[in-house]
């Protein structure tokens, strides 16, 4: 069957893309367009879903993740028999097609994975893609390059990244995400003990040793039948302390180090000049994407969406403007189900901040019983009792309304989460 399915993606020439708008597919759409594929796609956020797209004339179908089976277009394409994939079981037979180079972890996947590329794209010439668009690329999110390799975001969402055939896997932390569809730490560790699994006898494994779920999943490694190698890396690394980044951070240091050991068990390369390229890169879209009005204020649009993360963040621009700059940050939970499980954490996080306001809760995947259980304002309640100055905003309007007229307060206006929040920056740039 995998056979039949790699050579429908490899022969099929008319492919349409349900949800071609998202990160993941519209790299993979890019990628399959330059290599003479004719595609078509809709999303809810530009050509709409309807049956009228899919015809019998369609090689291949291939659906977001976030599409649900009773989409039309999905419907319509059974009716039809055309062959149906996942866009991770897409990218999975796309990977077999390759020397994969797969990136993983909770935190710095895209930042870490754009680093690599940034290393390796003159020397090896790969293909890449990636959860946000980089100005390496043209501000675009995916590379078409002419070797054997492939570099790839590895999300463990509903265990995703089990669809993937790597050959070098890059571990930058493990901290549990994803409550909606994870039962615990255990299950969460599970997923990444199953995806180095799949790894061949001489794949590699460049993991970070100072993180300890990292360490302790690859210690254990020894009941592996194709026991791969290890090369751990961590804060005494002696390229750690030559790196001056242009995006701020601690933990971008830790991504730099992961991509350039990476880049160094994928080829030879010039380590100088590697760190030269390191400390020139951008960053990604949304990763701390900073812009500045005329007015000299800073706005920051920010993806973090987990405890850890919005840490991280704050300290990185804490770090980079100093201690009397006056930071807002505006914060959007992503998903109720997360907000639930994660409360008491979100709560003690802001700490670096002058101010949070969290206008509203981005719903997605969450069942009525958790829209009941938890709401903007009682998250904003519980922060309040560890910070001097948050409030609830009343939704996305209100809240830049309230930024608008108080400007002048703040010196940094940091948006962060990874919903639609990210409009509010629109508005103030």
């Amino acid at each position: 069957m995998k056979i039949l399915m790699e050579n429908i993606l490899q022969k099929a020439r008319k492919i349409h893309c349900i949800g071609i708008n998202g990160s993941g597919l519209s790299a993979l759409a890019g990628i399959l367009s330059e290599n003479g594929k004719t595609i078509t796609g809709s999303d809810s956020n530009g050509i709409a879903h309807h049956e009228a797209n899919i015809t019998d004339e369609l090689d291949l179908v291939i659906y977001s993740a976030a599409i649900s089976q009773d989409n039309v277009e999905i419907m319509a394409a059974k009716k039809f028999n055309l062959p149906l994939l996942s866009y991770p079981e897409a990218l999975g037979f796309l990977t077999d097609q390759y020397t994969t180079i797969a990136i993983c972890g909770t935190h710095g996947k895209t930042t870490t994975t754009a680093m690599v590329a940034t290393i390796l794209m003159d020397i090896i010439d790969p293909t890449v893609i990636l959860g946000s668009n980089i100005h390496e690329f043209g501000d675009s999110n995916y590379r078409c390059g002419k070797s054997e390799y492939l570099i790839i975001e590895a999300c463990e969402y509903q265990r995703h990244f089990l669809n993937y055939h790597p050959d070098f896997i890059t571990i930058t932390n493990i901290e549990i995400d994803h409550l909606d569809y994870f039962l615990d730490e255990n299950d969460y560790r599970s997923a990444f003990e199953s995806f180095i699994a799949r790894l061949p006898r001489n794949g590699r494994i460049i993991a970070n040793f100072d993180d300890k779920n990292v360490r302790n999943l690859c210690e254990g490694l020894a009941s592996l039948a194709n026991r791969p190698k290890v090369l751990f890396f961590d804060k005494y690394n002696p390229y750690f302390n030559k790196m001056d980044l242009s995006i701020p951070g601690h933990h971008n240091i830790y991504n730099a180090i992961a991509s350039l050991e990476t880049a160094r068990q994928i080829t030879d390369i010039n380590i100088d000049q590697a760190i030269k390229k390191l400390n020139g890169f951008m960053g990604a879209g949304r990763r701390f994407e900073t812009f500045k009005r005329s007015d000299g204020k800073i706005i920051i649009d920010d993806y973090a969406h987990h405890p850890t993360a919005i840490k991280a963040t704050l300290a990185a621009a804490r770090d980079k403007f100093g201690p009397d700059s006056r930071i807002l940050c505006v914060f959007q939970p992503h998903q109720y189900s997360r907000t639930i499980k994660l409360f008491n954490d979100f709560a003690t996080s802001f700490g670096l901040a002058d101010e949070v306001i969290i206008p509203n809760i981005y719903q997605v995947r969450d069942n009525l019983k958790d829209i009941s259980r938890t709401s903007p304002e009682k998250l904003a309640i519980e922060i309040s009792k560890h910070h001097k100055k948050a409030s609830y905003g009343f939704g996305l309007d209100k809240t830049l309304y309230d930024i608008q007229n108080r400007i002048n307060d703040f010196d940094v206006i940091i948006i962060m989460g990874a919903g639609d929040i990210t409009r509010l920056t629109k508005s103030l740039i």
